[in-house]
């Protein structure tokens, strides 16, 4: 019995915050809204004049958790930056982001309730617009339903704010002030019930100016699947049950990447007709998968059978699909699967039923199947080839759906024979590979993938007129690790990490200043997997730093430390803005983006060696009270008069103390009047400020001296 009821969660709206600042600023600090729990998403907007562009690319530090969703500018004078969190239960008071260059900002984060934590961004785009009183977000295409649309708007002045967009409601308008020298933004919120293309939303009736605009759909999250597959075989043997598979899926990855776990225990029903199935009510277990098997015996030779999904116990947000072998899905209630009286299947032993296989690691070779050549003696099954032959294999790449542009999975019968590569539209090319079947009819064979990708393997050969053919379920293969290299300061002069081993060792860049790397995704042997982020949702890499000196230090934050799918090229892709807030040496180490490669689970990579040594951006000074002169003992002219404290506070880009400059790592002294230069400006004129007999005394500790230093002062002229 179907359960009713709607299958995904409203999306309410919580609170914004703004902020905006007036004058020139590189650094902006937004409030987080109040009223935010753990599991709401918060969307932040930062909006720049000037031509920092493209604004998230010279962002020089992004807070920790953030990731990016939209960027856009007008090419001259205005950009953009749209980010996404999920919200945990130890929030700070504000989050703040610091770009590249210094003009006036203004920003804010919005927060909604009852999204999708996994997958919060549904669709997203942003769009410059010419000067007009309208201001345009384009049209986005959901695929969810009950999904809530986020219009964001800016525009180059700052006296005044941006009206909501038509039909939707407002969530927050602000401006930097300035006239036009400003800023100004804004943002409106309303659910789309159904999927499909959003229109564009407007904000009319504002100021005429030139002006960005963006859209980002949210998705509800689920309180039930998102849909069900049913898989078969695309061909079975008569005299063999063949297996249905049905997946309850938890987002819109297709074929399923991400099973919904809280299915377990629900059912649904299946029905045939001709053949027969062995439960026509299946159960769905821990993992989100049910399953059963189909038989047909006395099938004629090419017989099709459908096989038809309906009344799943807990209902599914959007259609069901048909994912014939796993792979290439297509909504349908229904699939299909040709019996013939002969034809190969691959077990995992030999005589052994049709195997699933495993999830494997790219430049490895597989375990050893067995390709079974089967015919059919009316139920029961024989031997359809033995000896020495000639067997047509290929593969096809399912996700990626297209192929790089060399054959790169081999078959070993006997002797390693490299494939030829399909893309997922069709299979028809094959290459021949020599094997030898043994009396039963099993040959056996490995398979090795030189990429990454979930694929499908494909074997035909014609035997006295009859066809045998088999398709593979579509398996993962993953990367077998991820190197990390060409470390290096992005601007002039280019440093190359120095790969320091102590604080003495040659200094590397500033605190929270940009460096590249490029970051490879690789096989077991070495080599570059050229479709690892050409996934149909790219697969990207995360880097983590790893505080290695000072010992028990401030462990800091590198910020822009996911390096999108999409910049990968040839399995390599190269970041260019990377930054680490602290003063010390660290170590990357890289890993999958999400932890989870195509449902595959994660793959981590070679930690790098020492990266740094990282030095503060600059120095701040705080003036204390100076000592008068005559406090205490009379002091005379030309003798140590006064002193003065100050605080000396090293500092990263962002203006933030770098706490792990102390101890060896400080090396700026403090007891050296050569450090140190003072001002004599504000003595009457004959006078001159030197040094003290006593020199300065201080200490660092968290990235700040306390430093007192005394001075004498010459007789003025009379």
């Amino acid at each position: 019995m179907s359960v009713a009821g709607p299958a995904s969660a409203a999306i309410s709206y919580v609170a914004s915050t703004t902020a905006g600042l007036s004058g020139p600023t590189n650094s902006i600090s937004v409030a987080t809204p109040a009223g935010v729990t753990t599991g709401d998403v918060m969307l932040a907007l930062i909006a720049q004049r000037g031509n920092n562009f493209p604004l998230d690319q010279n962002m020089v530090s992004v807070p920790t958790g953030w990731t990016l969703v939209v960027s856009r500018d007008n090419a001259s004078s205005l950009g953009i930056s749209i980010y996404k969190k999920v919200a945990t239960a130890t929030e700070p008071a504000s989050y703040a982001w610091t770009l590249g260059a210094s003009d006036r900002t203004a920003a804010s984060i919005s927060a909604f309730r009852g999204v999708d934590t996994t997958s919060p961004v549904n669709a997203s785009g942003a769009q410059s617009n010419a000067a007009s009183t309208t201001y345009t977000a384009p049209s986005v295409t959901t695929t969810a339903t009950n999904a809530m649309l986020v219009s964001f708007y800016s525009a180059i002045n700052g006296n005044a704010g941006v009206n909501a967009s038509t039909g939707m409601t407002q969530a927050f308008t602000a401006g930097t002030g300035a006239g036009g020298n400003g800023i100004r933004i804004g943002s409106s919120y309303a659910l789309q019930v159904a999927a499909g293309a959003t229109g564009t939303k407007v904000s009319a009736a504002n100021t005429s100016l030139v002006n960005l605009g963006a859209l980002v759909a949210l998705r509800p999250a689920l309180t039930g699947p998102d849909h069900y597959e049913l898989s078969l075989p695309s061909t079975s043997i008569n005299c063999l049950p063949t297996t249905v598979t049905v997946t309850a899926c938890s987002n819109t990855s297709s074929p399923c990447t991400s099973a919904y776990t809280a299915a377990s225990g629900s059912t649904a029903a299946l029905a045939t007709s001709g053949a027969t199935l062995a439960a026509t009510s299946v159960t769905f277990n821990a993992s989100g998968v049910a399953s059963t098997t189909l038989s047909y015996p006395t099938a004629p030779n090419a017989t099709a059978v459908s096989v038809t999904l309906s009344g799943e116990q807990t209902a599914a947000t959007n259609a069901r699909q048909c994912c014939p072998n796993g792979s290439s899905c297509a909504v349908a209630n229904s699939c299909s699967t040709t019996f013939s009286t002969a034809g190969f299947i691959v077990a995992a032993s030999a005589g052994g039923a049709a195997a699933t296989l495993p999830t494997q690691t790219a430049g490895t070779a597989s375990g050893t199947y067995y390709l079974r050549a089967v015919g059919s003696s009316g139920a029961a099954c024989t031997s359809a080839l033995t000896g020495a032959a000639t067997v047509n294999w290929a593969y096809q790449c399912n996700n990626p759906t297209t192929c790089s542009a060399s054959n790169l999975m081999r078959i070993n019968g006997g002797t390693a024979t490299t494939v030829a590569r399909n893309n997922n539209a069709a299979v028809t090319t094959y290459l021949p590979v020599a094997m030898t079947f043994d009396a039963s009819g099993n040959a056996p064979f490995t398979f090795t993938y030189a990429d990454v990708g979930q694929a499908t393997l494909w074997a035909t050969k014609t035997v006295n007129g009859a066809t045998l053919s088999v398709a593979s379920n579509a398996y993962v293969t993953k990367p077998a690790g991820f190197v990390v290299s060409a470390i290096a300061q992005t601007a002039s002069p280019f440093v190359a990490n120095p790969a320091a081993a102590s604080a003495a060792g040659a200094k590397f860049i500033k605190a929270g200043e940009n460096f590249s790397a490029t970051v490879t995704a690789r096989t077991s042997g070495g080599a570059a997997t050229p479709n690892y982020g050409k996934e149909t949702s790219p697969e990207g890499v995360l880097l983590t730093g790893a505080l290695v000196l000072p010992a028990g230090g401030a462990a800091g934050t590198l910020s822009n430390a996911t390096v999108g799918g999409a910049s990968f090229t040839g399995g390599a892709a190269t970041v260019t803005n990377l930054a680490w807030d602290e003063v010390g040496i660290i170590t990357l180490t890289p890993s999958v983006a999400d932890a989870d490669y195509l449902g595959a689970g994660d793959v981590t990579g070679t930690t790098t060696g020492n990266v740094g040594r990282f030095i503060p951006d600059h120095f701040s000074v705080t003036q204390g009270t100076p000592a008068p002169a005559c406090s205490g003992a009379f002091s005379y002219f030309g003798q140590d008069g006064f002193t003065t404290p100050f605080s000396l506070t090293a500092e990263n880009a962002a203006n933030a103390p770098t706490q792990n400059y102390t101890g060896s790592f400080a090396l700026l002294g403090l007891t050296s009047w050569n450090n140190f230069g003072f001002s004599s400006a504000g003595l009457p004129a004959g006078s001159v400020l030197t040094t003290s007999a006593t020199p300065p005394s201080g200490s660092w500790s968290l990235g700040v001296a306390s430093v007192s230093a005394g001075h004498q002062v010459s007789r003025p002229t009379a």
